[in-house]
């Protein structure tokens, strides 16, 4: 399932995808672009619904890509699928606080959690 992607690594753990985010800054336009590009693959391409995605690598997180998020979120509830973060570092989780999307997203503190919100 990893189909030669730059900026995240993937599994499958049943019936859910396991992403690793790999980049360490998510602030630069492309980087961002890109990784959303990835995101939205694993959903038309390899028909992903439900996914839990690793932040443990990031350090940093651009507004661009929280709105990235929220478009990934909006269209996994539309394909009736979702998804679940874990593994935030806790400067990073304060941009999703400030931005209230702690109350959009289901976020777990590890993989275990993730993928029990899930129901997998």
């Amino acid at each position: 399932m990893n189909g030669g992607f730059k900026h995240i690594a993937c599994n499958r753990q049943g019936e859910v995808a396991v992403v690793q985010l790999l980049d360490k800054r998510l602030l630069a336009e492309q980087d961002v672009d890109e990784t959303a590009e990835e995101l939205f693959e694993l959903v038309n391409g390899y028909e992903v619904t439900r996914m839990i995605v690793d932040f443990s690598q990031v350090r940093f997180i651009a507004a661009r890509m929280l709105g990235k998020l929220i478009t990934l979120h909006k269209f996994l509830r539309f394909k009736e699928g979702n998804f679940c973060l874990f593994g935030i570092e806790e400067a990073v989780l304060e941009a999703f606080r400030i931005t209230r999307l702690t109350t959009t997203f289901e976020i777990a503190d590890d993989e275990a959690a993730a993928l029990n919100r899930l129901g997998a």
